[in-house]
């Protein structure tokens, strides 16, 4: 398994990401839910999460995929959570996809040449989609995401139904191979 590498588990297709230690951090390949954010946007208090690591995790998963999925400590902000199944960060989108430096300059909308690599397709739709991100935007309690034509909205996307936050969910986790 290599980075790039388009692997099945869980039923879907998943992307690696990075591989070391004999595991490997993978992302669905496609957009796998729509899923409202919650009525907050940090990750730790999120209804997003609880449904990542419980009905997701649950229900997708037979007894021996979840040997293989490695719970794992993740940093947003400065809190830290326990989690089986998450979503890529602002700093994680940028680490794993590519980096133009806009982010570190305060962009907040960030359009560069890694775009294409971040587009995503709903798999239900089987069109593209925007997706959320686990960082918030705290001003206006926002969830960043990349947008449908793979950009990120460092300024965030509205987190519920009201503000227009049924978003795409793009599952994250570390698989031990």
């Amino acid at each position: 398994m290599i980075t790039d590498d388009i692997i099945q588990f869980g039923g879907y297709a998943w992307r690696v990401l990075i591989t070391a230690d004999n595991k490997a951090l993978i992302i669905s390949d496609k957009i796998i839910v729509k899923q409202e954010y919650g009525i907050t946007s940090s990750w730790k208090d999120c209804d997003l999460r609880v449904f990542l690591n419980r009905s997701f995790y649950d229900n997708k998963f037979t007894k021996q995929e979840k040997v293989q999925i490695i719970e794992t400590q993740i940093k947003t902000g400065d809190s830290y959570t326990e989690d089986k199944v998450f979503i890529l960060s602002v700093q994680e989108i940028i680490q794993y996809f590519g980096d133009s430096g806009q982010l570190a300059r305060g962009n907040k909308y960030i359009d560069d040449e890694y775009n294409q690599a971040r587009i995503a397709i709903d798999k239900e739709s089987n069109k593209v989609s925007w997706w959320f991100l686990r960082t918030s935007y705290d001003p206006d309690n926002l969830a960043m995401c990349v947008s449908d034509d793979g950009g990120i909205y460092v300024s965030g996307h509205g987190i519920t139904v009201k503000k227009a936050g049924i978003g795409g969910v793009r599952p994250v986790l570390w698989l031990s191979i």
